[in-house]
């Protein structure tokens, strides 16, 4: 894939999947910004390994953070082209009883209003354009359920429903919209479930691991490429067929 010449923001980009989508992006040739609440000020002006890859602090819950980068970014290389909403939590875990509604407002306005805010701020310099990618990063979970986690399964489902309905007004503007999907992937905070439940959940996976960071964000390369511009709407899993483990 050449993305060559085209700019890149990547949300929760500076860990987990969020930091090998942007380090793939920036192989392919693309000038990422890789923005995320745990910037540092110091490491906000760093490049990695020499590719085209700069990080920059934003919260994208917050709309005044989110029109600050996107603008720095129309200033310095003409806009965003290729958009991908990876930033989330998943960290509220509680049964009914145990959730509140300030824990569920949380996990929506970070997982999907931010999505809502970010997909907003970009979409008219891409339609001017003619040419823009957005991916949304849900989760397996979004079809199946996120047990303890109602927050987390509603935010993620919900992105497949403002992926598709994105796509459908994209189409005619040049505007692909797709979303996709993980299963359980070998990031820290899936390693943060120990390894005795790791153990058991792995053995319901018929690939029989844990997916790799690198292979959603070549998926994610793919989607965002010329070569996939007739795909728009689309959910992708990235699960090792676990939704397919029915008994």
């Amino acid at each position: 894939m050449d993305l060559s010449g085209k700019t890149a923001l990547v949300t929760g980009g500076a860990r987990g999947i969020g930091r090998a989508v942007s380090q793939g992006l920036a192989d392919a040739g693309a000038r990422v910004v890789a923005a995320d609440r745990a910037v540092g000020e110091m490491e906000s002006e760093a490049e990695v390994d020499g590719r085209r890859l700069v990080f920059r602090k934003m919260d994208v819950a917050r709309m005044d953070e989110v029109r600050r980068v996107v603008d720095e970014v129309a200033r310095s290389s003409g806009g965003v082209d290729i958009l991908v909403n990876n930033a989330g939590v998943m960290g509220n875990f509680a049964l009914m009883n145990g959730q509140t509604p300030e824990r569920f407002a949380e996990d929506i306005s970070i997982n999907l209003i931010g999505a809502f805010h970010c997909s907003k701020v970009v979409w008219s310099k891409m339609a001017e354009k003619g040419w823009g990618r957005i991916i949304n990063m849900s989760s397996i979970s979004a079809r199946g359920g996120a047990f303890a986690a109602p927050g987390y399964g509603a935010s993620k489902a919900g992105l497949l429903g403002l992926t598709r309905t994105l796509a459908i007004e994209g189409g005619g503007l040049g505007i692909t919209v797709n979303a996709v999907m993980p299963g359980l992937i070998d990031t820290e905070p899936v390693r943060k479930q120990g390894a005795e439940l790791l153990d058991r959940v792995r053995q319901r996976i018929p690939a029989g691991r844990l997916g790799r960071p690198e292979e959603v964000a070549a998926l994610v390369t793919f989607l965002v490429s010329e070569q996939a511009g007739y795909i728009t709407g689309a959910s992708v899993p990235v699960t090792g067929g676990i939704e397919l483990f029915t008994i």
